[in-house]
């Protein structure tokens, strides 16, 4: 039976491992289809014996060989680790020097660049905080401070415009508009808003109109005299629900009331002419 030999602790093989697989799977040869009779059970026993005696070799062997490389390997990994670590704190050493650096620039750069602002925004100061035109990347180093100033000026300016533009409209939503513009300082949501605003005052303006008509319809228009007049036959409440009278009177009204009074009328199925 071939004897296992280890070389080196383990750390380069089984030197002679071919010749024993070889050697392990000619005997199971042996053994197919082996009957063993009861004259031969003491040799059975025997080789059984044997056999087992050389698995727990290389069991031993293994548990062995795995145990002082699991030893080496926990000792390798250990000592690794601890220069990781000091690589690692010597790099945050430097990393946080270089950040504080930084940072002291960044302030540096904000300081300069709101003390531009204070200076250059004018009476608009008190309407447009600087939190409105701020640009993260301004601190950036690849954004030169003179860009910068040029952003300001040109925010000022659109500011300006805007505001100009806005009181020249004599609109009732003003100031609305103005907290739209130095929140935004974008214009074209200015009057963007400006037509939403108008259509829901012109929306509102139509319904208190049509609401208005509809009470003065609702309401007695005949004259005392016609209502003297008028056989008390149709003045039964419903007889008069049928009847038709004709009215004539006068409306002064905008467009948009006429259109909204002449709706009323087409609704309600109520004839009209269109009057000199």
């Amino acid at each position: 039976m071939e004897q296992i030999i280890i070389e080196n602790g383990g750390t380069t093989g089984i030197s002679n491992y071919s010749a024993v697989v070889a050697a392990v799977k000619e005997r199971l040869k042996t053994y197919e289809g082996l009957v063993v009779m009861e004259d031969a059970i003491p040799q059975a026993k025997q080789e059984v014996a044997n056999l087992r005696r050389v698995a727990k070799t290389a069991s031993d062997l293994r548990i062995s060989v795995k145990k002082e490389h699991e030893a080496k390997i926990s000792e390798t990994i250990s000592q690794l680790k601890e220069i990781t670590d000091l690589y690692t704190l010597a790099a945050n050493k430097i990393d946080s020097q270089v950040k504080e650096f930084e940072t002291k620039a960044d302030r540096e750069k904000e300081a300069q660049i709101r003390a531009y602002w204070d200076g250059h925004v004018g009476k608009l100061k008190e309407f447009i905080p600087i939190d409105a035109v701020w640009n993260p990347k301004w601190l950036n180093k690849g954004y030169s401070l003179p860009k910068i100033m040029e952003e300001i000026d040109d925010a000022v300016q659109r500011a300006t415009s805007g505001m100009r533009t806005i009181l020249a409209m004599k609109t009732p939503h003003q100031q609305t508009l103005l907290r739209t513009l130095f929140t935004t300082l974008d214009m074209q949501k200015v009057m963007d808003e400006k037509l939403s605003l108008d259509e829901q005052a012109a929306k509102m303006e139509a319904e208190k109109a049509n609401a208005q008509i509809a009470s003065n319809l609702t309401q007695e228009t005949i004259s005392p005299s016609d209502a003297q007049s008028m056989p008390e036959a149709i003045k039964t409440p419903l007889e008069s629900d049928f009847k038709q009278y004709t009215l004539s009177f006068k409306v002064t009204a905008t467009r948009n009331q006429f259109l909204a009074l002449r709706e009323f009328l087409i609704a309600n199925n109520i004839k009209f002419v269109k009057g000199e």
